[in-house]
């Protein structure tokens, strides 16, 4: 039997954000190589993706459960720690994991956060977005994650040559502007940085 990929998400294009663009890539990249289906809420239609689309009107456990029953993936990948995502899945059988921070910090302020933590050591392999999101994966969990930065489209953004006569480092910030974010806190670290080096920030 072939391999295919289902990638289990409520955020996807054409919605616009970060955990959106973020699937779509995994998504384009991978379905390359072999086939991909990506089951989501109807968000609306994609023009010329490489990968299928399922798009649920209700997206419950039992109905994810049911759709992975009859596509029968060898791979199941849950783009963000949901408790409906996670539920299906784990309904479904063995599932990867992708987490990006606010989504399992949030859950555990909620009533189902035992079972919620549960089912995210269940996820093999676990992914994290950054190191400070294993860091904290690791310690609720105890399980190490792997680590995959998002990371640009080759075809529309490339690295610039920096002209080596320009040696000054500079900082680079791209994300919404929320307190969790810790743009406050780099801000305030720029004067202890600049008396160490000379630095730009944009």
């Amino acid at each position: 039997m072939g391999k295919h990929l289902v990638i289990l998400t409520l955020d996807f294009k054409p919605a616009a954000g970060g955990v959106q663009e973020y699937l779509f890539q995994v998504g384009q990249r991978i379905a390359r190589h072999y086939p991909v289906t990506v089951i989501s809420p109807p968000l609306g239609a994609l023009p010329d993706v490489a990968f299928e689309q399922i798009q649920l009107a209700r997206l419950s456990p039992m109905a994810i459960w049911q759709t992975l029953r009859r596509l029968k993936p060898t791979q199941v990948l849950v783009g963000h720690a949901h408790p409906k995502l996670l539920l299906g899945a784990w309904l479904w059988g063995s599932y990867s994991l992708l987490v990006h921070g606010n989504d399992f910090l949030a859950a555990q302020k909620r009533w189902h956060r035992p079972f919620f933590n549960y089912l995210l050591r269940q996820g093999n392999p676990l992914i994290a977005n950054s190191r400070a999101t294993a860091v904290h994966l690791q310690k609720m969990t105890g399980q190490k994650a792997v680590v995959v930065y998002p990371g640009t489209d080759p075809d529309r953004f490339s690295p610039t040559h920096r002209s080596r006569n320009n040696p000054t480092p500079t900082l680079l910030t791209i994300g919404r502007l929320v307190p969790r974010k810790g743009i406050d806190t780099m801000l305030q670290a720029l004067p202890i940085i600049l008396q160490e080096t000379a630095v730009t920030y944009q």
